[in-house]
């Protein structure tokens, strides 16, 4: 992430509304976002935002333009325990 980034809004894959609910869960700036990491990031956003989907997780992970949607969900399932 370069270091010009200042505001969420200017982050790949974070728009208005995504910068919106992580304000709301209380991560403000890039670095902030970047110090939480994508899924703890989400579980916040999570408990602003119920309805939040996976799909913001995703943003989150393939903010980093260098990842793919499928090497996002590939890394995820492998980090994530099925769900019973």
């Amino acid at each position: 992430m370069a270091e010009s980034i200042i505001m969420l809004e200017e982050m790949p894959n974070i728009g208005d509304i995504l910068a919106t609910r992580f304000r709301a869960a209380g991560i403000e700036t890039p670095q902030e976002l970047k110090r939480y990491g994508a899924c703890l990031a989400f579980e916040k956003a999570l408990l602003s935002y119920p309805d939040a989907c996976v799909n913001m997780l995703f943003a989150l992970e393939g903010r980093d333009s260098k990842h793919t949607l499928a090497s996002v969900i590939v890394v995820y399932k492998k980090r994530t325990p099925p769900i019973l």
